[in-house]
């Protein structure tokens, strides 16, 4: 079977302890014909260097460096604009994908007419903090239910990172307005436009969750700027008020205890009990949900923390 050309895009900021996985995960395919282009975008450790020796061995991968970062949108789009291929795949730094990832995806796209594809997501872990952020980014129950192969002309909870060079160039590429929520914008616009995307979990992206406080603080900030930046007023009013809720349904309890203790008491259990139930619901797993209550405490409080930053505050 021909091998079509395959770009595969990485945006790194800052990812000397990653990027080695992820170019690692390219090569293990052991596909004939693929590229990879990284964006560097204003590290100021030794992604740069690490990405250099690759190249010395290595013909077929590109470096695009800058001095300042930007975003993943910017980076993503950037890498497009280099890229050769007419397939694109777009691999965040610390998220190598499966070994068969590639000549899958060269057989899907000669077996079906489609211009995408919506692929599976495995979160690792490397301690008992990542070990529960992993039960935290649970499956959609929608894939669930999607068998192999089926197409998809509508949005189920995935986002596209595999996608025609074409296609994605008729969309006007990644939204470089839109912080942390790109990928799901240019996945609804692409369902909108009417393309169709084929569903292949046995194409997989494993995703390294938070393994210190810092990272964990990062990812929820970037969340909460990410909202601020959603152009529809509608959908970014929505996630806001969600937030606002979410925040309340912890907070509320904790003020009540200083005016009636009893009822403060009441419903912080209540508060508790349901936060529990649904991380069981979530993870499947009632002994680590009740260490998963707590992190979704602190989860919700720093997402609503720098979604007010972002939106009242202004912060840059």
């Amino acid at each position: 079977m021909e091998h079509e050309k395959i770009s595969v895009i990485i945006p790194a900021r800052n990812e000397e302890s990653e990027i080695r996985n992820a170019i690692d995960s390219v090569f293990k395919n052991k596909y004939e014909n693929v590229e990879i282009v990284v964006v560097n975008d204003g590290s100021t450790d030794k992604t740069a260097e690490i990405v250099e020796d690759y190249m010395k061995k290595h013909e077929n991968i590109t470096l695009v460096n800058f001095k300042e970062g930007h975003s993943a949108a910017f980076a993503r789009n950037r890498g497009a604009e280099k890229a050769k291929g007419e397939i694109l795949v777009f691999l965040d730094a610390d998220t190598p994908f499966s070994n068969n990832f590639l000549k899958e995806i060269n057989q899907d796209f000669k077996n079906h007419e489609i211009d995408g594809i919506g692929n599976d997501k495995q979160n690792t872990s490397t301690n008992f903090l990542s070990k529960l952020l992993c039960l935290l980014a649970y499956r959609s129950p929608l894939l669930a239910k999607m068998k192999k192969g089926a197409i998809v002309e509508k949005n189920v909870s995935f986002n596209v990172f595999v996608i025609r060079k074409k296609a994605f160039l008729e969309l006007g590429k990644f939204n470089e307005k839109i912080f942390y929520y790109e990928d799901t914008e240019l996945t609804e616009r692409f369902f909108e436009k009417g393309y169709k995307a084929i569903w292949n979990p046995d194409i997989i992206f494993y995703s390294a969750q938070p393994d210190t406080l810092k990272d964990f603080y990062r990812q929820y900030k970037w969340s909460g700027k990410g909202i601020s930046t959603i152009e529809n007023k509608k959908d970014r009013m929505k996630k806001a008020l969600y937030n606002f809720l979410k925040i309340g349904f912890i907070v509320i309890p904790f003020i009540m205890l200083f005016f009636n203790l009893i009822l403060g008491l009441y419903l912080l259990g209540t508060a508790y009990i349901i936060t529990y139930l649904y991380s069981v619901r979530a993870s499947k797993s009632p002994f680590y949900s009740i260490f998963i209550v707590p992190i979704m405490y602190i989860k919700n409080f720093f997402e609503f923390y720098n979604l007010i930053l972002f939106t009242l505050f202004k912060k840059k």
